[in-house]
């Protein structure tokens, strides 16, 4: 990364909810911004670090996500090549192919940002460790916790201000074991459904339940579809389908405790 930051002129910006024994420090840190905020969650995290971003593009990413060489320079010549948009997600690939639920772990939340992909979004939202936004399209808004993840870049995307770009990769690895997998996607869920905080009437809550329920067998033919699009994913892929519904329905189970009783402390559980 430090090759790639001399070559384009990145500014790198480490944002840090560690406890102050474990905090960031030393080589790493010595050319970066550094943002500490013992405790903070995820959402949080990704907000304070869009604060303290000063480049005119923002790219985000995760201590969990290795990025591709040239992915610093990707990110600048896909948003050279848009101009007019506002936002630009790459590709992810998994790093964590050990155990059937790390693979469906992955395919849950990544499945769609596989490579290769296709120029725009399908119905599923890029999630938000390879996405970059132009600091332009940022400004008018007041952050808070989840609005960057879980309005701004679904915004984006529904209103063609969002593209996809293949060149632009990071490996994702991560294991949390099978309790493990089960707890995150509740949290995961909880959270997206939950935050930002705000009041939801009555009515839309209803509908959102129902969304929630009819979640399981959408996004795990919409998981499959996604594989089988890509041969190379598909032998792979099919002995962890099981577990891929097991963790869609802790998901949705979790959207629905978040719509009932807010976040609460989810967003805490996410890494």
């Amino acid at each position: 990364m430090q090759e790639q930051r001399e070559a384009t002129g990145a500014e790198l910006v480490i944002v840090d909810g560690s406890p102050e024994q474990d905090a960031v420090h030393g080589a790493l840190a010595d050319d970066a911004t550094v943002v500490r905020e013992p405790g903070g969650d995820v959402f949080r995290l990704r907000e304070l670090g869009a604060r303290a971003a000063t480049g005119r593009v923002i790219a985000f990413t995760e201590d969990h996500c290795v990025p591709a060489d040239g992915w610093c320079a990707a990110i600048l010549a896909a948003h050279a090549a848009h101009p007019h948009t506002a936002a630009v997600a790459g590709a992810t690939r998994n790093g964590s192919q050990d155990a059937l639920v790390d693979r469906a772990n992955f395919l849950v939340t990544f499945a769609p940002v596989l490579p290769p992909l296709s120029s725009a979004p399908g119905r599923r939202v890029p999630p938000p460790n390879n996405v970059s936004i132009k600091a332009e399209s940022l400004a008018p808004y007041e952050l808070i916790p989840g609005l960057l993840e879980l309005e701004i870049v679904p915004h984006l995307a529904r209103v063609g201000h969002l593209v996809l770009d293949d060149r632009i990769v990071v490996s994702h690895a991560q294991s949390h074991g099978r309790l493990g997998s089960v707890r995150v996607h509740f949290h995961n869920g909880r959270s997206s459904a939950g935050l930002p905080r705000r009041q939801v009437p009555a009515r839309e809550r209803v509908r959102r339940i129902v969304d929630s329920v009819l979640l399981v067998p959408r996004h795990l033919a919409e998981t499959w579809s996604e594989v089988w699009r890509r041969p190379g994913e598909r032998r792979r892929a099919l002995p962890a389908m099981p577990w891929v519904m097991v963790l869609l329905c802790a998901h949705a189970v979790g959207q629905i405790a978040g719509l009932l009783t807010g976040p609460g402390t989810s967003p805490m559980a996410l890494e």
